[in-house]
This record gives C-alpha cells, sequence and structure tokens, in this order.
C-alpha cells in the first residue's frame, strides 16, 4: 500500500461535517415557518420541511511535476491523474430514527464481469488452458454463445511474445499461434463481442468480499474503504445531530423530522500498478480500474456493492458517436484504409453505427491512440475493420487528428486464415491483462 494517499483519508471526515450541518438546517427551516405562522405573516398555515439534502463531490490525485496532490476540483488539471472519482450522497427524511452503524456491519459484494470464468479449477485447466496454466496466472473468458466457448489466456501482460493462448469452441480446444507473424482474428473478435455485450447489457455473478488485512491491503482497497467509511461517517453524523427526546415535546419537536442517509453513490478511476498501488509514472506500466459503488441500509447493517466497468472502453454514447462522425468527416483517409470508394465508406460507417466499439490503446498529453472497431458488410461482403488513429477528446467534443489514421486489419468476418498484425493482439492481451488485475486487485 502507499504510505499515504495524499489526504484522501479526509474524506469521511468531510462528508461528515457536511452531512452534520442537515438536521440543524432542518430544524431551523420549521422554526422559521411555525414562527411566521405565529406572527401572522403567511397567508396559508403551511411548514418548511427540507425533503431532501444533496451533497455531490469530484476530487483528484494528480500528479504535476514531482508533486502529487489531493485536490477537490480543479478547471484544468495537472498533467497526470492518478485518481479521478465522483462521491453523490443524499439526505432524506426517515419514518424511525436511525440505528448507530460502524463499518463492521459493511458488507461488500462485487459484480463479477459475466464473461469471466470464476477461479477456474485445476482440473478445467489442465483440460482446456495453455500448457502450464494455473488459476493465478491464466483467465478464462466465456467468449461464445455457449458456455462451452472458452478462451483462456496465460500471463496475458506479457504481450505477443510471452503470453499463452488457447481457444475452444464445442469443446475443441487448440492453441493460438502467430502464422508468419499474423494471428487467426476469430478468438480476439469473440473477446471483442464479449466486451462490447458487457458494456450494453451489465449484469455478472454478485460475490461477498472481505476486506484483507491492513498490511495486504491494495491502494484501491484503502480508497473503496475510504468511500465506504464516508457513508458510515456521514450517517453517524446526521444521527448524533437529531434532536433528543423530550419529555415535553415543543411544537417545533412535533413538526419536525427524522433525517438518515439516502441514496449514496461513487465512481473511481484509478490508474495502478499490477500489485494495487497507484501508478505514479508510466514505467510503473499501469493499468486502469474502474469502479462504481452503491452503498445503502439493510436490515442488518448497510451493503456496498461494487460494479466494475471498462475504462476507456466505448461501445455507445455521444462520445463514441463523436469519434465516429470524426471518421465520416474524414472520408477520403477512412476509403483509402478500406480500400473502396468515399461513398461506400460512407455507407460501411453509417451502417456499422449501432455495433461500432472504440477503446484507447495509449494515454498522451496531446493525442491518445484508440482503436475503432467497425463491423458490416462492405461492397457486398460481411467485413470486420480495425481502425487505429489519434484523438483528443475535450468537454465531450471529439477531434481527429488528420493524416494518422490506419487500418489495423480489414477483412471478411466469415475467414479464419492468419491476417490480425502483432500490435493488434498486443492491444487485446492488454484488455485481457485488465480485466485479470481489476479481479486481482479486489479479490
Amino acid at each position: 500500500m502507499t504510505s499515504s494517499l495524499f489526504g484522501l483519508e479526509e474524506l469521511p471526515k468531510k462528508a461528515a461535517a457536511v452531512a452534520a450541518q442537515v438536521p440543524g438546517t432542518a430544524r431551523e427551516l420549521v422554526s422559521v415557518s411555525i414562527d411566521r405562522l405565529i406572527r401572522g405573516l403567511d397567508t396559508w398555515p403551511e411548514t418548511m420541511v427540507l425533503t431532501v439534502a444533496k451533497v455531490g463531490w469530484r476530487f483528484f490525485i494528480a500528479k504535476s511535476g514531482t508533486r502529487v496532490v489531493f485536490l477537490f476540483w480543479k478547471k484544468n488539471l495537472p498533467e497526470r491523474v492518478l485518481l479521478d472519482a465522483t462521491l453523490d450522497m443524499s439526505i432524506v427524511p426517515s419514518d424511525a430514527r436511525a440505528t448507530p452503524l460502524s463499518m463492521a456491519q459493511v458488507a461488500f459484494r462485487i459484480q463479477i464481469p459475466p464473461f469471466v470464468r470464476q477461479n477456474p479449477s485445476p482440473a478445467l485447466l489442465a483440460q482446456i488452458g495453455p500448457s502450464g496454466a494455473t488459476p493465478s496466472d491464466t483467465i478464462v473468458l466465456e467468449v461464445g454463445p455457449g458456455e462451452r466457448d472458452l478462451l483462456a489466456i496465460r500471463r496475458p501482460e506479457r504481450g505477443p511474445s510471452g503470453a499463452t493462448i488457447t481457444y475452444t469452441v464445442f469443446g475443441r480446444t487448440e492453441q493460438v499461434r502467430p502464422v508468419g507473424g499474423l494471428w487467426r482474428p476469430k478468438p480476439f473478435l469473440a473477446l471483442l463481442d464479449a466486451l462490447r455485450d458487457w458494456v450494453a447489457v451489465g449484469g455478472g455473478d454478485v460475490v461477498a468480499m472481505r476486506p484483507p488485512a491492513p498490511a495486504e491491503r491494495s491502494d484501491a482497497w484503502e480508497i473503496l474503504l475510504h468511500v465506504a467509511d464516508s457513508y458510515v461517517q456521514a450517517s453517524e453524523a446526521v444521527r448524533l445531530r437529531q434532536p433528543p427526546r423530550s419529555a415535553e415535546p415543543t411544537l417545533v419537536d412535533e413538526l419536525g423530522v427524522h433525517y438518515d442517509m439516502g441514496p449514496f453513490a461513487s465512481t473511481i478511476m484509478l490508474r495502478l500498478k499490477p500489485d494495487g498501488e497507484i501508478a505514479q509514472t508510466e514505467g510503473d506500466d499501469p493499468f486502469q480500474l474502474r469502479m462504481a459503488v452503491t452503498m445503502q441500509r439493510e436490515r442488518r447493517g448497510v451493503s456496498a456493492d461494487v460494479e466494475l466497468k471498462p475504462p476507456d472502453f466505448l461501445a455507445s454514447g455521444a462520445i463514441r458517436d463523436g469519434f465516429l462522425d470524426e471518421l465520416e468527416g474524414a472520408l477520403d483517409e477512412l476509403a483509402d484504409e478500406l480500400r473502396t470508394t468515399p461513398a461506400q465508406a460512407r455507407l460501411f460507417l453509417r451502417n456499422a453505427r449501432e455495433t461500432a466499439v472504440v477503446f484507447r490503446v495509449k494515454r498522451q498529453r496531446k493525442w491518445d491512440t484508440d482503436i475503432v472497431v467497425l463491423a458490416q458488410r462492405l461492397d457486398g461482403d460481411p467485413v470486420v475493420a480495425m481502425l487505429r488513429g489519434q484523438f483528443k477528446v475535450k468537454n465531450g467534443a471529439v477531434k481527429m487528428r488528420a493524416g494518422r489514421l490506419k487500418g489495423l486489419f480489414v477483412g471478411p468476418t466469415h475467414l479464419n486464415d492468419p491476417a490480425i498484425p502483432r500490435d493488434v493482439v498486443r492491444h487485446f492481451l492488454r484488455l485481457a491483462a485488465e480485466i485479470k488485475n481489476w479481479l486481482g486487485v479486489l479479490s
């Protein structure tokens, strides 16, 4: 664990300080409305009641030069953001007084991506995995319409030269190897389809998690615990600021409302090293972890539900469409890479919009490198196109750098001859390694 999370440990105290103001403010509103009624200043008898208090924060851990700083908001971020998170909490009226709450009552649950085979057994790996595969170094992905279609990758973090891959279809397993420096597209397109379905539909098995011992916690776990503690301390601050029961309640007591924590949600984007610590330099070989956390009271405590989200992977939405609009604005480049006419390129792009996928493979200060995958009929044949270009996204607007579009793979979807170059395989293995790392730092 990083020795200090650069001030993030103060987040629960700040959340509690804000939440503590709500009961008193609500009581003041009731008191003012009663005072106005008594003094005859209100034409209609009414009581003002605070129905909900909402607080939204966005906070960062960022690196500027050699300094690492924690900040709650900044219009122009430093050069490298290590953590980008939001926290939204609401305080709402409650029919009953809240009971005391502690971190010991928080139950963590994680939603595993639906295509990840959890805890593959040694027997399964011996049957469908690469030679020497173990549960600790191999990820098994369900990538077909049936549960028997499996992609097993041992040591995906080692890239095309160090990873070993097997692909099982209809119960038949074969090793995936390059031929003449090119790889068969089907296993990797199957992985892409699984990722796209996950982004579009979500879902997956929910598994209980227990926080590791303090000496074994990764930065990801520490941050998750700070977010959960923000809920607990804010809840306790609200509970302890409720007016005490009175033997002779006043009119303000009778008309007052009790409060408790309502909906609470947080999104967390992290740059991590494979061991789960925050990556402060590019030399740390960082991967990104994105989590969505929701918390709510349950009968015996509090649930903290964690859903993993694929960072830098777009399968829908306005930003994804912005990438496609930029491609349509560069039809000559697109047509050259598709080896067709601009008119056919436009038709191909428009028909491929619904299932198009964009994922970032390299983050840079000015221009990021992204891959756009399009699948549709082109000149009468079903074709998949993987296009790499340089893009930047600012305030929701996408801009493509002219002259940098390159077709990494353009070919028929029904053929499975070796056709994908090493660079494309490296990107897919990076995606698989990130999925493996996501589960590793939290499990």
